[in-house]
This record gives C-alpha cells, sequence and structure tokens, in this order.
C-alpha cells in the first residue's frame, strides 16, 4: 500500500465562537499536483476516484478498490478542522454497469481539532455521463437524551469533480 501526503495552503476562517478554521481550498492550492497523485495510486475501479467538492466548498477525496472506498474529507462548515477519514463501500450499477452507487461515514474526531461529536454519512449515485456525486446525508451529533430531537439533520450535497 502506498501512502501519499501533499501540502496545501491553509486559508484560516474566524467562526462565530472564535475558534480559527482551517479550510483547505483546492482550487488555491495546486489540486492538478494531488490530482495525478491519487490517479498514480491506480485505485480507481469505481471510475471516480479523485478530489470532489460540494456546494459549500467542502473537499473529499478517495480512492475506490474491490467495493472498498477510503479516503478524507474537508468540511467547510460547522466546527470541524482539517482533514478526516472516509470510507465506505461502493457497487456499479445501471444497464452498463458503469454507474456508481456509493455510501461513506466521517467521524468528525482528528488530531487537529479532537472530538466534534458527530458523524456524518452520505448516500449517494454517480450517473457515468456526468461529472456529479448526487448525494443525501445523515448528520448525527451529541446532544443529552432530553434534547434527543436535535441529535439528527438530514439534507443533500451534489458533488463536483476537480478531477
Amino acid at each position: 500500500m502506498t501512502v501519499v501526503y501533499i501540502f496545501l495552503t491553509i486559508s484560516t476562517i474566524v467562526a462565530a465562537n472564535n475558534h480559527q478554521k482551517r479550510f483547505i481550498d483546492p482550487v488555491k492550492n495546486g489540486y492538478e499536483a494531488r490530482c495525478a497523485e491519487i490517479q498514480a495510486l491506480n485505485e480507481n475501479h469505481c471510475g471516480i476516484a479523485g478530489l470532489w467538492t460540494n456546494q459549500l466548498k467542502s473537499v473529499m477525496e478517495f480512492t475506490c478498490k474491490d467495493g472498498h472506498l477510503n479516503g478524507r474529507y474537508n468540511t467547510a462548515v460547522g466546527q470541524a478542522d482539517d482533514y478526516y477519514s472516509l470510507t465506505g463501500k461502493y457497487t456499479m450499477s445501471g444497464p452498463n454497469g458503469a454507474d456508481c452507487v456509493m455510501g461513506w461515514v466521517v467521524s468528525f474526531n482528528n488530531k487537529v481539532f479532537g472530538n466534534s461529536n458527530s458523524t456524518a454519512a452520505w448516500s449517494g449515485i454517480h450517473y457515468a455521463h456526468e461529472h456529479v456525486i448526487r448525494t443525501h446525508w445523515v448528520l448525527t451529533r451529541w446532544h443529552p437524551l432530553e434534547d434527543i430531537r436535535k441529535t439528527t439533520t438530514i439534507n443533500h450535497d451534489d458533488f463536483v469533480s476537480l478531477c
């Protein structure tokens, strides 16, 4: 297994609670080199491994091999910071087996920010004729039992390919 690291310039965003959030902007930081490194890993069995961004400018990168997704995620929202591990599954679908049905999970706990007490799961599809992964997601955050109704948020993301 080859491990590849890339160092990107990090922008700082000041959040409402005065925590300085480190957001990595791939467009401003030469994502082409990172795309080449991901492609060089030769783990693209799903045909869409690479670097992706959503409408909120969150960034994910992943490889796919033998039904498994592996990568990392940098969110542009909330109280989270830097990259978080991403893991999931995929299957090839559709009339020609060229569409990718996929799901992945991110637990917002890393060495930079620590435990954000939340986990998100995305379920989506990539149609071979598009360069978009259309997803719905569920975010679960810790709240005391008496506030259990506040624990879950559901929404959608559309990720566009950067490479």
